[in-house]
């Protein structure tokens, strides 16, 4: 599933599977002491997702806008592109897709300069951002929409979002690598940004 920890999420896409044949499972300078503060643009996403008979890899999701300062980050998915998934699942295989809208904000502790620590307050998380997943392969189901503040309330874990991520910063790129753990499943999370205007 695109969505990790969202429970109501996951039990709508087991109805899928089985009622359709599917699986659903202001800018800061740019000065070595602030390298990471300022306002970025994501042009590289990836995640790997391994569990117990299940693989899920995900790419995409460009243009996604992240505003960092020392105590707050901030998400805008305005005008960002899908984010498109490969699952194999007790042999199976399935593509489909996220698109993720609106804004979202933390309170967040930011440790470091070139390199360091994010880390996200999930219960500080507001905004009306949400996600809307689809599978278009081998056979498609209806989408599935859910807001990204309220998963992330429940204790669910947001891959275009992480609550704790490590960071280097080197001019005008920022990269964020992130881990997550959801029962037996474990997901890593790569996120690229160049530095906006």
């Amino acid at each position: 599933m695109f969505v990790i920890g969202n429970r109501r999420a996951r039990a709508a896409a087991l109805v899928a599977v089985l009622t359709a044949g599917t699986l659903t499972g202001v800018a800061a300078p740019a000065s070595a002491a602030a390298c990471v503060l300022g306002k970025w643009r994501q042009t590289g996403y990836k995640t790997t997702t391994a569990g117990v008979n299940y693989r899920q890899t995900t790419s995409g999701a460009k243009g996604v806008r992240l505003t960092v300062t020392r105590k707050k980050l901030a998400y805008d998915f305005k005008g960002s592109t899908r984010e498109n998934a490969t699952i194999t699942a007790s042999g199976a295989k399935w593509k489909g897709w996220t698109r993720y809208k609106g804004k979202l904000t933390f309170t967040a502790t930011v440790k470091g300069a070139k390199a360091g620590t994010m880390t996200a307050k999930p219960k500080s998380v507001k905004g009306g951002a949400t996600g809307t997943s689809k599978i278009t392969s081998p056979t498609a189901n209806d989408p599935i929409t859910w807001k990204l503040a309220e998963n992330i309330r429940d204790g669910g874990s947001e891959t275009v979002a992480p609550a704790k991520s490590s960071f280097t910063c080197a001019g005008k790129t920022l990269t964020l690598n992130s881990t997550i753990t959801y029962g037996s499943e474990k997901t890593t999370v790569k996120r690229v940004f160049t530095r906006a205007r």
